[in-house]
């Protein structure tokens, strides 16, 4: 399961690969649109980068007095009724 800002979407665990994701959305709340292209970035890279680490980016931005962070996580955890290792299930 990967952390999202900007998205929201639902994860089922027991599904098969492929099928575990759904109702996926901007934060707007409208659907993504399959064969649209979008941009994305990440917190981390998987190859050389150049330029400031994102947390001294996340620095500067809080030290300028801006202190909006993404809501929540976007993510909705489904079938997991009855999961004793899940928090407020068992």
């Amino acid at each position: 399961m990967v952390r999202v800002g900007g998205l929201s979407y639902a994860c089922t665990p027991a599904e098969g690969i492929g099928r575990r994701i759904s109702e996926l959305t901007l934060d707007s709340g409208r659907r993504l649109e399959p064969g649209k292209r979008y941009k994305v970035a990440g917190w981390a890279s998987v190859g050389e980068q150049q330029g400031k680490p994102v947390w001294d980016v996340l620095a500067d931005h809080l030290r300028a007095g801006k202190t909006s962070m993404p809501r929540g996580s976007g993510v909705t955890l489904k079938g997991l009724e009855g999961n004793p290792g899940i928090a407020g299930t068992g």
